[in-house]
C-alpha cells in the first residue's frame, strides 16, 4: 500500500495494560506498518505501566488516557497470598473498570476521528461497541489468547459459573459476527494448532473451527531482531550489560504487574542451591518490573542484585543462562527467541496461565512448567542443572516469528479499504 496524500493514515491503538507484553508486541506491529506507511499517525490510548515504553520512544499518548482506571490495579488486587489468583473476584472488578474505561474511550475517538482502530485485548471496545451501534472507523482486534482470560467453560466451578461463562462465550462470538466487516480483522498471535478444539456451549460452534473462520493467525511477535542480542555471544552481552562474564547469571521477571512478589523471593531463597548446581559463581538477578518496588521484597540470601523496570529486557535474557519467569506468554517467547533455558511459573487460578498458555508451551515444547508450591530450592537447582546439560536446544515446533510483519499487512490492507470506501461514499 503506498502512502498518498489524503490518505487514511490515522491509526489510534487501544492497548491492555495489565502487564506490558501487549503494548511491546503493539509497538513491533506498529514499527512494522510504518514501513509500508511512513506517513502514518498513531496515538496510543493506555495507561501505566504500559506509557513508560511509549514515552520512551516518544510515542504519541492521548492526554485523555490519563483518565483511564489501569486494569494491572484490578489484577495486583485480586491476587492471593501463596501465588494465587482469584479469578472470580477479578471478572466483577474489571468489568465494572471497562465500563468506566468505556467512556474515555468513547470521548477520545470522537475526538480523534481515527481511519482504523486497533484493540489489543481492549475489552473497553466491546463495552463500547455495545452501546454504540455506528462507526465511521474500521476495527482491528489483536489477541493472543483463544479465549479471554474471564472465560473458559470446560473448568468453570459450579453451575453459576458454567452459565456465566457460557453466555461471556456467547456474547464473545456475537461481538465478532457483529462487528467484523469487511473493514475490520481479527488477528490471532500465534497459530491454529495453539486454540483448543473444545466447544463453547449448547448452540455455539467449537472453538477451533469457530477460531479458523473469524481469526487470521500470523505467528508470534517480538519487539526485536532475535539474532541481534545473541550475535556476539553470551560472554560479551554479559560484559556490555554490566554482568560478570565468568559468572552464570540467573534472571527471574515478574513482567509488568505487582503479581509475583513472593515468586522473586522464592527464587532469592534458592540462590545457595542454584549457586551449588554447578562449579561456576552465579549472579541471581531478581526484575521487579516497573510496578512492584524493589524494597517491597524480603529478601533472605544476600547474594540477588534486584533491578526495577528494565529497557530491553530481552538482551538480559539473552545473556542469561537460566531464567525464571510468570506463565505469561510474552516472556516465554522472547526467551525461546534468544534460546535460554527456563522455568515458567503460571499464577494458581489464572486461566490463560494455568491453561491456555501452558498447552501451548507443552505444544512448542519450550520452558519447563512449575507450580509454585513445588518451586522450592532443590526443584529449581535441579531444573538449572538440566538447563545447563541440554542448552541451545531447539524447540520442538520451529517458532514463527514473524507476526509483526504479517499483521502489519493484515492491518494496511484495511487500511486500504478503508481509502476505498471513503472514495466511494461507503
Amino acid at each position: 500500500m503506498n502512502s498518498e496524500q489524503g490518505a487514511s493514515r490515522r491509526v489510534t491503538i487501544l492497548v491492555s495494560s495489565v502487564g506490558l507484553g501487549h503494548v511491546f508486541r503493539e509497538l513491533a506491529i506498529v514499527n512494522e506498518l510504518r514501513r509500508i506507511i511512513p506517513d502514518l499517525e498513531a496515538t496510543w490510548v493506555t495507561t501505566h505501566p504500559n506509557t513508560i515504553p511509549l514515552e520512551e520512544l516518544g510515542e504519541s499518548v492521548h492526554p485523555l488516557s490519563s483518565r483511564l482506571k489501569p486494569a494491572s490495579l484490578i489484577a495486583e488486587t485480586s491476587a492471593e497470598p501463596a501465588f494465587r489468583w482469584d479469578s472470580h473476584k477479578s471478572i466483577r472488578r474489571m468489568n465494572t473498570l471497562y465500563r468506566l474505561n468505556s467512556r474515555v474511550v468513547r470521548e477520545i475517538l470522537a475526538s480523534s476521528t481515527p481511519n482504523l482502530v486497533i484493540a489489543d485485548e481492549a475489552m473497553e471496545l466491546m463495552i463500547l461497541l455495545e452501546l454504540q451501534p455506528y462507526i465511521s472507523w474500521s476495527l482491528a482486534y489483536i489477541t493472543d489468547s483463544p479465549l479471554p482470560y474471564w472465560v473458559n467453560p470446560t473448568i468453570a466451578s459450579g453451575p453459576f459459573s458454567r452459565v456465566s461463562d457460557y453466555f461471556r462465550c456467547r456474547n464473545y462470538v456475537r461481538f465478532f459476527a457483529d462487528w467484523l466487516t469487511e473493514r475490520g480483522a481479527a488477528i490471532f498471535i500465534g497459530t491454529n494448532e495453539d486454540v483448543p478444539d473444545l466447544p463453547m456451549g449448547p448452540g455455539l460452534p467449537k472453538l477451533r473451527s469457530w477460531f479458523e473462520k473469524t481469526f487470521q493467525p500470523v505467528g508470534y511477535v517480538i519487539n526485536f531482531n532475535p539474532n541481534t542480542p545473541t550475535a556476539a555471544g553470551k560472554y560479551s552481552l554479559k560484559e556490555r550489560l554490566g554482568y560478570d562474564p565468568d559468572k552464570r547469571v540467573i534472571i527471574a521477571s515478574v513482567g509488568g504487574t505487582a503479581i509475583g512478589q513472593e515468586l522473586l523471593e522464592k527464587v532469592d531463597l534458592a540462590a545457595d542451591a542454584l549457586t551449588a548446581a554447578t562449579e561456576s559463581d552465579v549472579e541471581v538477578v531478581l526484575v521487579t518490573g516497573p510496578r512492584l518496588p524493589p524494597e517491597k521484597l524480603k529478601l533472605a540470601s544476600g547474594r540477588s542484585l534486584v533491578k526495577s523496570y528494565v529497557p530491553r529486557l530481552y538482551e538480559h535474557f539473552a545473556a542469561a543462562d537460566f531464567a525464571v519467569v510468570m506463565g505469561s506468554l510474552s516472556s516465554a517467547v522472547e526467551l525461546a527467541a534468544v534460546g535460554t533455558p527456563f522455568v515458567y511459573v503460571p499464577v494458581a487460578g489464572h486461566t490463560e496461565q494455568e491453561h491456555n498458555v501452558a498447552a501451548r508451551l507443552d505444544r512448542l515444547g519450550v520452558g519447563q512448567k512449575m507450580s509454585f508450591m513445588e518451586m522450592g530450592p532443590n526443584r529449581l537447582a535441579s531444573a538449572f542443572r538440566k538447563a545447563l546439560n541440554h542448552q541451545a536446544q531447539p524447540p520442538k515446533v520451529a517458532l514463527p516469528l514473524d507476526g509483526a510483519r504479517r499483521a502489519a499487512e493484515i492491518l494496511a490492507s484495511v487500511l486500504q479499504e478503508s481509502n476505498k470506501a471513503e472514495a466511494e461514499g461507503r
